[in-house]
C-alpha cells in the first residue's frame, strides 16, 4: 500500500464541497457515518476525519486552483488542497504514456500544467480535512475525482501516534491490506498531460 509521498499529508481545504448522499457538503462538516459518493463502488460511509494545520514547521502550503482553471467549470468553484493530494486522471493520453485507462496523480503537477495555481495559508484557525472510508476511494470534490485518504505508513507517521490509532480503530484488520484505488504516478510524470483534457471530472465520469 506504499507509494512516492509528496511532502505533507494529502487533504481537502474547508469549503470544499464533496459529493454525499444528502447533495454537496463542506468538507469540514463531513462526519463518520456520512455517505461518499465514490467512483467505484456508490455510496460509502465515511469511516473517520481528521484534521492538520497547514502552518508550522516543515508544513507545506496548501494549494489554491482557481475555479474553471482545468477546464470550463473545472473546478466548479475553488479548490483547495495539500500539494499531494492526488486527483484522477484518464483519457487516450493517460493510457497512451502509461499504459492505464485511469490513474492518479498529485495536485501539485496537475496545478503546475494548468497555470494559475498558488500557495495559499488558509486563515488562522482553518485546517485541512482528511477523509478516510474502508477502501481508498474516489470521491467526487467541486465537479473533479480525488482521493479519500489512503492511510500508508507515511501518512500513519505525519499524523502521529494519537490519530494513528483512531485509523487503526476505525479499519481494524483491513489497515494492513489497503491498496491505492489506482496507478499513482511519480511526481513530475503528469507533465506530459495535458490537465484541461486529463482531470477526469463529473461529466467524464464513465
Amino acid at each position: 500500500m506504499e507509494r512516492d509521498a509528496a511532502p505533507g499529508l494529502p487533504g481537502i481545504g474547508p469549503a470544499v464541497m464533496v459529493e454525499t448522499r444528502l447533495g454537496p457538503q463542506p468538507a469540514e462538516w463531513l462526519r463518520p457515518g456520512d455517505l461518499l459518493l465514490t467512483r467505484d463502488h456508490g455510496y460509502r460511509p465515511l469511516l473517520w476525519t481528521g484534521r492538520s494545520a497547514t502552518t508550522g514547521p516543515g508544513v507545506v502550503p496548501p494549494l489554491h486552483i482557481p475555479a474553471g482553471s482545468l477546464g470550463t467549470g473545472v473546478p466548479e468553484h475553488d479548490l483547495t488542497l495539500s500539494p499531494g493530494h492526488h486527483l484522477l486522471l484518464r483519457g487516450p493520453q493517460v493510457a497512451l504514456h502509461f499504459g492505464e485507462e485511469e490513474v492518479l496523480a498529485p495536485a501539485r503537477d496537475i496545478a503546475t500544467g494548468a497555470g494559475p495555481a498558488a500557495d495559499m495559508p488558509l486563515p488562522p484557525g482553518h485546517a485541512l480535512c482528511h477523509l478516510l472510508t474502508a477502501e481508498h476511494e474516489l470521491l467526487l470534490a467541486e465537479g473533479i475525482w480525488l482521493e479519500s485518504l489512503l492511510p500508508d505508513p507515511a501518512a500513519l507517521d505525519r499524523f502521529g501516534p494519537a490519530a494513528a490509532a483512531e485509523i487503526a480503530a476505525a479499519l481494524g484488520p483491513a489497515l494492513a491490506t489497503g491498496q491505492c484505488a489506482r496507478m499513482v504516478l511519480r511526481p513530475g510524470e503528469a507533465g506530459v498531460l495535458h490537465p484541461r483534457t486529463a482531470v477526469a471530472t463529473r461529466r467524464r465520469a464513465a
